[in-house]
């Protein structure tokens, strides 16, 4: 029984009405959003270092760098002086050349000449069936804090949400985000639109660079002009809110009010959980 059904009852209850969810941008012409991609951590499910298998993986990310590249990690990330921690992610950036990132993590994800089947299956694998079940019993009031509402009221968004939804992840599609939609229980909405680590490894670059979002609009024949993308990363906004080729509306999920003008400088529109812009952009028809 998938974490929807068990829910079912909460969701057939709930005072919200039964009708459709459009969301239209009013800094752009009042102009319908059809698509929505959104990316996930931070977004819809939790950072995946913040739970409890995250050090785990962490662990076996820098064991699986020290087997292909055991001359730049002769010994554990966290045992590295402040110097040769630099070195080592100086050396993965250039690997990727992402000079956006300080996460040796992030900048090793996607490098071509690493087998990211067997990334995965090393470093996220392990932990899926612990973190899946970790999700699956955040408390609604761990939800709110994340999305703005109860678990059952952000499934009967999603299921009466008028736009057609994909998620665009830096991390593994296989060894989180589609574990962790399953533990929220919006899976079913996003079935075979999820683009993660795996199939930006064949283009061999991850957001915030253009070719990933480009990637995702050709692969799925998006109409950017219709479609929003949704981020909680500045970095990540910047290139579909300004190039011309990839505009698209903009919504940045920021809980954080410092800096609040660097936010607003790279996104359209702002607001700390998905449900509040669902309720600031949405018509209910």
């Amino acid at each position: 029984m998938t974490i929807t059904e068990k829910i079912r009852p909460a969701i057939t209850s709930s005072l919200l009405r039964p009708d459709s969810i459009t969301l239209f941008d009013s800094k752009r012409g009042g102009r319908q959003i059809k698509t929505i991609i959104f990316d996930a951590e931070g977004v819809l499910v939790p950072i995946s270092g913040t739970l409890s298998e995250g050090p785990a993986m962490w662990a076996r990310r820098y064991e699986f760098l020290a087997k292909h590249y055991p001359e730049h990690f002769k010994e554990p990330f966290t045992e590295m002086d402040e110097e040769k921690r630099s070195q080592v992610v100086a050396f993965a950036k250039g690997l990727l050349k992402a000079h956006h990132t300080d996460s040796i993590g992030y900048a090793i994800q996607l490098e071509k000449h690493i087998p990211i089947g067997r990334f995965v299956e090393h470093v996220f694998e392990p932990s899926i069936p612990k973190l899946q079940k970790e999700i699956e019993e955040l408390s609604d009031g761990e939800l709110k804090g994340l999305v703005g509402c109860t678990r059952a009221e952000l499934i009967y968004q999603f299921e009466h949400l008028n736009a057609d939804v994909f998620a665009l992840s830096n991390t593994s599609r296989r060894g989180y985000v589609e574990p962790a939609f399953e533990g929220i229980g919006i899976m079913q909405f996003f079935q075979g639109k999820i683009i993660g680590m795996e199939d930006l490894a064949a283009i061999g670059v991850s957001k915030p660079h253009k070719e990933a979002y480009s990637f995702a609009l050709q692969r799925y024949d998006i109409d950017r002009r219709r479609a929003m993308f949704v981020d909680d990363s500045v970095a990540n906004l910047e290139a579909p809110h300004t190039d011309p080729e990839i505009r698209m509306t903009t919504l940045c999920i920021n809980r954080d009010p410092v800096d609040i003008e660097k936010y607003q400088k790279h996104s359209d529109h702002i607001y700390p959980t998905i449900t509040e812009a669902f309720v600031a952009m949405g018509r209910r028809t």
